[in-house]
């Protein structure tokens, strides 16, 4: 879970770092061998509440400085994936676990020697970079599993976090048969409370999930956080203690080991955990447990842009880790998003607006965009915690405003990432070794406002966008005009009424009156653009230029309120003209 942001001097860095660790260290109890589930989330909750003041506090001390470095901070909202509910056992894990324990151990797989090439890893089917963290939870009825696949497969996802209870065997295997189906890659998160090191028979679980489709183990989460350490002090030599031992025996097993993931921001900066356990491997002389490893990482977004890059804390982390590793290795590894997103209320970076809905709507989209169209060959896959909480068996309060879909519904960012489609791409090895260069500004569809103070449109233009997108994922229903479904006049009608505009409702030609007429060129957010030949001849659509060649309309019965891009085929063919509303 991401604990901190990344806005203050390297004096502040000192301080504020110990203060944070300070403070989980007096609020998280001491580690013992096993843990249940419903102390450990008691436990991390007071924790995570013993800290929120202080980090608020001090982020507004450190917000204000001009130079940039990473800080140790709790996250305010403390999000993390803390398994917090398991359904009724059934008495299948009861057998597989008792099963496991007894059989005689089977020749493993054998394993090539040398490095894996990046091609070389398995991938999904249709690969487009696009992952999702599940439920927050050790095991799933069949019920939720059914829904969320289906749901996760709606939004074109191809990469599936999921938590494990240990080594159990048995309570995940309905949701791997069912992802493995889809076409979809298991990502497996090998769970011990607390960092706990992990007991049981991990090769014969390794060995079961393998042969159900499961090829990536993550092992040990956030290891550079106190809360991941049972109050301790993190410890890069302990963490590759328990990772070495844990990682041989899923190679051993058929398995490819996920390194990491680190928190961003943490109680031990992330970049300075990661050089050090590449030094640490590197003088044991096991780097070789790298040449079937993957990085997993937690590149969250906070409140910023997907093209920040003043520090490392944002989307494009992986580029940072990536260059330590050749630093250290002289080569990179493949790295897997298994956290990550934009959740809503965070405001740590005073430079950019706060994440309400509709803004995560947005970061998440455009987050997709780049993993569709843009992605480093080594980055696999960006992955938003998490699909569900309530609505899918977790039971954890503090997780639901996370949920893409939660007991109320699906979120406004669940039809902002189907409106993507599938968009099947995977970036080829051969420009694993091009030029790590700084991120172009080429990016064109980030979201109104996120690029910062600099905002070309004008006040009423942008309240007009604002409005609109609060409305996501709205029903389209023939004839209606708000609060809650519209058709596309009665949805511009409703958005220009709010911001104290009058336009004819349910009158396209009227509405395309209501206004100067412009040239495409002359487009700014607010804009009525209108189109032709739709659903009948002639004048049949209208929707509201967001500024960014993109606009917000009530599309479809089907569809609902979403964004388009005016330069889409269908779009660009019948497109006709542009309206700037006049104020009342």
């Amino acid at each position: 879970m991401p604990v901190a942001i990344p806005t203050a001097t390297q004096a502040q860095l000192g301080n504020l770092g110990d203060a944070g660790s300070k403070t989980r260290a007096s609020a998280v109890p001491p580690a013992t061998p096993k843990v249940s589930f419903g102390q450990f989330l008691a436990d991390r909750r007071r924790a995570l509440a013993t800290s929120n003041s202080t980090a608020l506090s001090a982020f507004t001390a450190a917000s204000g400085t001009a130079s940039l470095g990473p800080i140790g901070l709790p996250e305010p909202t403390g999000i993390g994936p803390a398994p917090v509910a398991r359904v009724a056992d059934t008495g299948a894990s009861q057998y597989l676990n008792a099963r496991g324990a007894s059989e005689a151990p089977r020749t493993a797989p054998p394993v090539a020697p040398g490095v894996l090439s990046l091609d070389q890893y398995p991938r999904p089917t249709a690969d487009n970079g696009r992952g999702i963290h599940w439920v927050p939870t050790v095991s799933s009825s069949k019920e939720t599993v059914d829904r969320f696949v289906n749901e996760a497969e709606q939004m074109g996802i191809r990469w599936v976090t999921l938590l494990n209870d240990g080594t159990d065997v048995g309570d995940n295997d309905y949701l791997v048969k069912q992802i493995v189906s889809r076409g979809m890659m298991p990502v497996m998160r090998v769970y011990t409370p607390n960092g706990s090191a992990i007991d049981g028979n991990l090769g014969a679980m390794v060995r079961h999930y393998v042969g159900l489709g499961v090829p990536y183990f993550q092992l040990y989460n956030e290891p550079n956080l106190t809360t991941e350490n049972g109050g301790a002090k993190p410890d890069v030599n302990k963490y590759l203690d328990k990772w070495t031992t844990a990682a041989k025996t899923v190679i051993d097993n058929g398995g490819l080991p996920g390194f990491g993931a680190l928190a961003p921001g943490a109680d031990f900066d992330d970049l300075q955990f990661l050089r050090q356990a590449v030094s640490g491997l590197k003088s044991r002389g096991e780097t070789r447990l790298l040449d079937r490893a993957w990085l997993s990482i937690h590149n969250y977004m906070f409140n910023r842009p997907v093209d920040y890059q003043a520090d490392s804390n944002g989307f494009m982390k992986f580029r940072a880790y990536d260059q330590i590793l050749n630093e250290g290795l002289g080569r990179g590894l493949p790295m897997i998003g298994t956290e990550g997103g934009a959740l809503i209320g965070w405001h740590q970076d005073p430079n950019y607006p706060a994440v309400d809905s509709q803004r995560q709507a947005l970061l998440l989209q455009d987050a997709f965009r780049y993993m569709g169209q843009k992605r480093e060959p080594y980055n696999f896959a960006y992955s938003p915690w998490a699909i569900a909480n309530k609505a899918g068996g977790g039971s954890d309060p503090q997780f639901e405003s996370h949920a893409l879909f939660s007991v109320n519904g699906p979120t406004p960012a669940v039809a902002a990432i189907k409106e993507l489609g599938i968009a099947p791409t995977r970036p080829s090895s051969a420009g694993a070794s091009a030029p790590r260069a700084a991120f172009s500004a080429s990016i064109q569809a980030t979201a109104p406002g996120l690029r910062g103070p600099a905002a070309a449109a004008p006040p009423l233009g942008q309240k007009l966008v604002d409005s609109a997108s609060k409305l996501l994922g709205s029903k389209y229903v023939w004839g209606g005009h708000g609060p809650s479904s519209f058709d596309c006049t009665g949805f511009t009608w409703y958005v220009a009424r709010q911001n104290g505009l009058q336009i004819p409702q349910h009158d396209l030609a009227g509405q395309m009156k209501s206004g100067p007429r412009l040239q495409k060129s002359e487009l700014r957010a607010g804009d009525l653009v209108f189109f032709q030949n739709t659903y009948q001849p002639g004048l049949s659509h209208v929707g509201i230029a967001m500024g960014d060649g993109r606009f917000i309309h009530a599309a479809s019965e089907k569809q609902g309120v979403i964004v388009s891009k005016l330069d889409e085929p269908y779009w660009a063919q019948r497109y006709v003209g542009a309206t700037r509303p006049v104020s009342s």
